[in-house]
């Protein structure tokens, strides 16, 4: 894909949408194969990947009741 293309996964529930994406995240580790992300092996260079790529979720979590400083302030 060329620099700044967006994609999406599109597919029936248990396809594997998920599971590919948490691969390419390291959130899950693959019994075999790799995945290479903007050239970089994941496996390898995790942190490199994880900063060429954007993931959004489908769900999203609000807080109707609480203002924006609540959220981010730091808890001790």
């Amino acid at each position: 894909m060329e620099a700044g293309t967006i994609m999406g996964f599109i597919g029936r529930n248990g396809a594997g949408k998920t599971t590919t994406l948490k691969s390419m995240l390291r959130l899950v580790h693959p019994d075999a194969g790799s995945v290479t992300v903007c050239g970089l092996d994941t496996a390898e260079d995790e942190m490199a990947v994880k900063a060429c790529i954007g993931f959004v979720t489908g769900t999203a979590a609000y807080y109707p009741r609480k203002r924006l400083g609540q959220l981010t302030a730091a808890t001790a």
